[in-house]
This record gives C-alpha cells, sequence and structure tokens, in this order.
C-alpha cells in the first residue's frame, strides 16, 4: 500500500525543482530556495543595449538532442519553448602568427582561407584522431583515466597536446588551468566526442526562448500540491527518532525524509555534525570544489580582432591559459558575451558577473558518485544535483531527480511521462529576435 509522505527538498535549481514535479503527484513536497528565486545554475541575466533587452544564460545554457534528451523533455512536457542555434566555435592562438580557426569555415571565403592555413590541417586531422580514439572511453564510461593518461596513452604529439588540445579542453570546461591534467580525460573529452566539430556544418543545439530561468518557472507553475520557499535558506538539518527537522530562520519543520539538491560545499556544511548519516556525510566531505566567476560584459577584446572571425564560442589561448567567450548576443548580433574569468579582472562594460561552485570532476570524483549511488536514501536522506552524476551537466541535475523519484516514488506518473520520448521536434532555427524586448 502507498503511503504519502513528509518531504523536505533544499535547493530550487534544477534538480531540485525537477525533483519536486516528479515527487508532486505522491507526496507532501515543500522545497526551500536560499534564494529569492529558483534556478540555481540555471540562471538568466537580463542586459539593456542598444535599446533592447536581452535575455543571457551565464550557467546552463546549451542543449544538445544526444547529451539531454531527459531535460528536453521536461521541456516539452512543461511547455518552456526552445529555438535551435547552430554552434560555430573558433580557436585563436595568440602566439601564432594566423587567423583563428573556424569551425564550420565562415562562407565560401572562409573555406578557401581554412585551405590555405596548413598548420591548421595538421592539427585538425590529429583533432579528429583524438576524437576518435576518445569514442570508446565515452561510449565505456571510462572515468578512472586522468587527462595525462590519456595523452599518454595515445602517444599524442607534445606539441598538439600542449598547444592544440589541451587549451580547448580546458577553455571548454573553465576549470583551474593548474588541474586540468588530473582531471578525468572522459570528463573532459565527452562533449566533443559526442559534438565532433564538423568542417562543413554546425552542431545544432537547443536555447531557451526568454532564457533557461524560464524554464525552471514553468515546472513551477505545473506543481499541484508542492509548497515552495523562495528566499529561504535552510541553516540546520538534525534527526531524531521520529524523522528530520528542518530549521530555517527562526522556524523549524518535521519531515519524514529530505532531498538535498545542492552544491556539495552547502551540503557538506548541512550534514557536518547529524548523527546517522556518517556515510553519506563522509563521501560528500570528500567532494573537491572550486569557485568560477562568469562575467556578462561586452568587451570586445575578448573576442577575435576581425569581426568576421567571431564565432557563437570562441576559445583563445595566449601560451599558457586558455578561456572561451560565448557570443550571447550573436542572435541578434549584439556585442553581447558571457566569459569566465576566474579571479582576473573584469572585462571593460561588465553588466553582471555570477559566481558558480563547480566540483573538480578527478577520477576519485567519479569513484565518490559511484559511492555515494549506494549510499542513497540512507536514513530518509537522499543527495541531488549535477555533481552526484556523471560530467555534472544539466542532463546530470535532472536526472539527479528522476533517481530520488525512482527511490521514493517509482509509479508516479509525471515519472512515466518523463521516461516517454519526444512526442515533438521544437526548436525553429533562429533568426528573429524572439525573446528581446524593445
Amino acid at each position: 500500500m502507498f503511503h504519502s509522505r513528509r518531504i523536505a527538498i533544499v535547493g530550487g535549481g534544477g534538480s531540485g525543482i525537477t525533483a519536486a514535479w516528479l515527487l508532486d503527484p505522491c507526496h507532501d513536497v515543500t522545497l526551500f530556495e536560499a534564494a529569492p528565486s529558483l534556478g540555481g545554475h540555471a540562471h538568466t541575466v537580463s542586459v539593456e543595449i542598444d535599446g533592447l533587452t536581452c535575455p543571457v544564460d551565464d550557467g546552463a545554457a546549451w542543449f544538445s538532442d544526444p547529451l539531454y534528451p531527459h531535460m528536453l523533455r521536461l521541456l516539452e512536457l512543461v511547455g518552456a519553448s526552445t529555438r535551435r542555434v547552430g554552434m560555430s566555435w573558433g580557436f585563436e592562438d595568440t602566439t601564432r602568427d594566423t587567423t583563428p580557426l573556424n569551425l564550420p569555415p565562415h562562407g565560401v571565403l572562409g573555406a578557401f582561407q581554412l585551405l590555405a592555413k596548413g598548420a591548421w590541417w595538421s592539427d585538425l586531422v590529429r583533432l579528429d584522431n583524438a576524437l576518435r580514439a576518445a569514442e570508446p572511453l565515452v561510449a565505456e564510461r571510462k572515468t578512472d583515466w586522468r587527462w595525462t593518461d590519456f595523452v599518454a596513452h595515445h602517444r599524442l604529439s607534445p606539441r598538439f597536446a600542449a598547444k592544440v588540445l589541451t587549451p580547448i579542453v580546458a577553455g571548454a570546461w573553465g576549470a583551474p588551468a593548474d588541474r586540468i591534467a588530473e582531471m578525468s580525460a572522459y570528463t573532459l573529452l565527452k562533449y566533443m566526442v559526442l559534438h565532433r566539430p564538423s568542417t562543413l556544418a554546425p552542431f545544432s543545439w537547443h536555447v531557451l526562448r526568454g532564457g533557461v530561468a524560464n524554464y525552471v518557472e514553468r515546472v513551477a507553475s505545473h506543481l499541484t500540491r508542492a509548497v515552495v520557499h523562495r528566499g529561504t535558506p535552510v541553516t540546520a538539518l538534525r534527526r531524531d527518532a521520529l524523522g528530520w527537522i528542518v530549521s530555517t530562520e527562526g522556524q523549524e519543520a518535521r519531515f519524514d525524509e529530505v532531498v538535498l539538491a545542492v552544491g556539495a560545499g552547502v551540503a557538506q556544511r548541512l550534514l557536518k555534525g547529524v548523527a546517522g548519516v556518517e556515510r553519506l556525510a563522509a563521501h560528500v566531505g570528500a567532494v573537491e570544489t572550486y569557485r568560477t566567476r562568469v562575467a556578462t560584459h561586452s568587451d570586445v577584446r575578448h573576442m577575435p580582432r576581425r569581426r568576421s572571425d567571431w564565432n557563437v564560442a570562441n576559445l583563445r589561448f595566449d601560451g599558457q591559459n586558455s578561456r572561451m567567450t560565448i557570443w550571447s548576443g550573436h542572435p541578434w548580433g549584439l556585442p553581447v558575451f558571457t566569459t569566465p574569468i576566474g579571479e582576473g579582472p573584469l572585462p571593460a562594460r561588465t553588466h553582471h558577473v555570477s559566481t558558480f561552485e563547480l566540483p573538480l570532476l578527478t577520477p576519485d570524483h567519479h569513484r565518490g558518485q559511484r559511492a555515494l549511488g549506494g549510499l542513497q536514501g540512507e536514513a530518509g536522506l537522499h543527495i541531488a544535483g549535477d555533481w552526484t552524476r556523471d560530467i555534472g551537466s544539466h542532463e546530470d541535475a535532472v536526472d539527479s531527480a528522476i533517481a530520488v523519484c525512482e527511490r521514493m516514488a517509482p509509479h508516479s506518473p509525471n515519472l512515466a511521462r518523463l521516461r516517454l520520448p519526444r512526442v515533438t521536434r521544437f526548436g525553429a532555427p533562429i533568426g528573429n529576435p524572439e525573446g528581446v524586448a524593445a
């Protein structure tokens, strides 16, 4: 016989709000979000420029068919509309006297220019060979190889590894440059293997109309029973013989089970000293994280010198560090960009800076994920979040919520609907300024 239970969800990002929606038909759910608005890494900045208000996603932003099946199905179910964007990318080595490598080439002239770049052609062949070599690694989810293990095993050219491949994966991930060598090769390469750069046509991605934060609010609007408390940080958790006690500022409430859908650092703080969950807390406590700042700005110095070389994704390598700048205003030709800046100086004309806590995805981290999975639900505690699964994408956030629901409400009608394949192929090609307000 099914019994409804009182469930507290701490955190209203992608994993928390999805868990709330999945559990909503079956349990009495209360969600606590510390920030005034829901979303977490699903964060949209409104930028006013040239008389327009442009939505810019500076966290989760791009969703592809092969990597985000559950995410795209969720968007469909809650009526969140996307448009398709052709992903062009460029790699610029400022230490080389050459124009950037642009893929796909920019028109006929760009194709001829690419043919004329003899040095780039050899690197393109090596890049394609490296990604082909990585296919079994990704298919088998071989997470125990460090980046240096992959480079050594496949005997990659030292110059190519140091000057091309490593800067590309480092810039794409935005992780600390001095830690890339110890990160999991599987993690660093999965995106590129599934979205292999083409010299002929851009890879098609989905973006949310009006910004990614819209989907979180749409999921929240589909809750029928759950209670959502915004701007309500959880200050403490404790457990006794009757269940869980969740403390917020000046208030306490009892629950049968708790879902922690927050970053690893917050989870570590909330689980410190909680009786009965020591094994879970130990694995959460072993997660190593780093903070990164992402600037939304209009500083064209972070882009290639010639506007004709601008791409949606622009990787720049200065011989030591690599950084990716996304041309967020690309659909409308606006000079609006997002760049991970770490602890570096702010770009000129910075509109907004967000700080995100991210896991350092090493082989040890992946081993910890597997161990954590075996302890989920112990003493009525469940851990969700992108960092608990695979490569830490927004699909992994949604999948972590699915895993919570499979344990707590396996017959949830919303879970059954989410497991079905997408019905419609939404996402029209971009070209008109929908989502941009005058």
